[in-house]
């Protein structure tokens, strides 16, 4: 398979436009020097802006010049943000605390407390499957850092030590109903093949006006996706 975008390092600009604008971020175009294509990305609101933004408009709108780096060559995500260099000396599963700064119906960004040997601004995201309950804008918030993937580093409020990969996508589960929130219903449930019990959400958008759950129902579900965090569909 071709590469886009070869020897673009993450913390190089360059030169985009945007082309469209969603809700929660913008489709940019960008050339490949390589072989002189014009490739389409996105570009995410949390990527916009180091503070909170009402909406992407604030931001860009159609046809605007932005400067952009790569983030991610596998789905071409891309970011306005400088890179934070020091990410890296933070440790997994480390206990970090912060402030929720923006949020969208996937997760929050996170402005992190500096540890003392780290000088530079640090974020993080925290999906909601991730969430113990729903966040506010401000909200002070204690986490611990579940992956540092490249400069990307996802956050947890999960105490559990569950491993994430006794789960596989498609294994359709049978588990209990936790708790019951405007992001969805989170559900605790115990892997096919053994290990512990995990936490992982059906978000909103999969259920169906009239799905009526309670704390303690039995649920089945279907896992959808169990890399960063568990997430999960409802079974047939």
């Amino acid at each position: 398979a071709v590469v886009p975008l070869p020897g673009v390092e993450p913390e190089q600009w360059f030169d985009a436009r945007i082309q469209e604008i969603l809700q929660f971020g913008a489709v940019l175009s960008v050339t490949d020097l390589a072989s002189n294509e014009t490739l389409l990305g996105n570009l995410h609101i949390f990527e916009m802006s180091d503070q909170y933004l009402d909406s992407v408009q604030q931001a860009v709108s159609v046809n605007d010049s932005v400067k952009v780096r790569l983030l991610n060559r596998d789905d071409l995500s891309f970011s306005m943000r400088k890179p934070p260099k020091q990410l890296i000396s933070l440790d997994e599963r480390k206990e970090v605390e912060g402030q929720v700064t923006n949020k969208s119906n996937s997760s929050a960004l996170v402005k992190l407390k500096q540890p003392s040997n780290v000088s530079e601004e640090l974020w993080g995201y925290l999906p909601w499957s991730e969430m113990e309950k729903e966040l506010q804008l401000g909200e002070e918030v204690r986490c611990r850092i579940l992956s540092l993937q490249g400069e990307k580093l996802a956050l947890t409020m999960r105490t559990s030590d569950c491993s994430l990969k006794d789960f596989a996508c498609k294994d359709v589960l049978n588990g209990v109903v936790q708790e019951v929130t405007a992001l969805g219903i989170f559900v605790r449930l115990q892997p096919l093949r053994g290990g512990r019990a995990c936490r992982g959400l059906v978000h909103v958008s999969l259920l169906k006006a009239n799905d009526d759950f309670a704390e303690g129902d039995l649920v089945k579900v279907q896992v959808q996706n169990a890399t960063v965090t568990l997430q999960l569909s409802l079974a047939e």
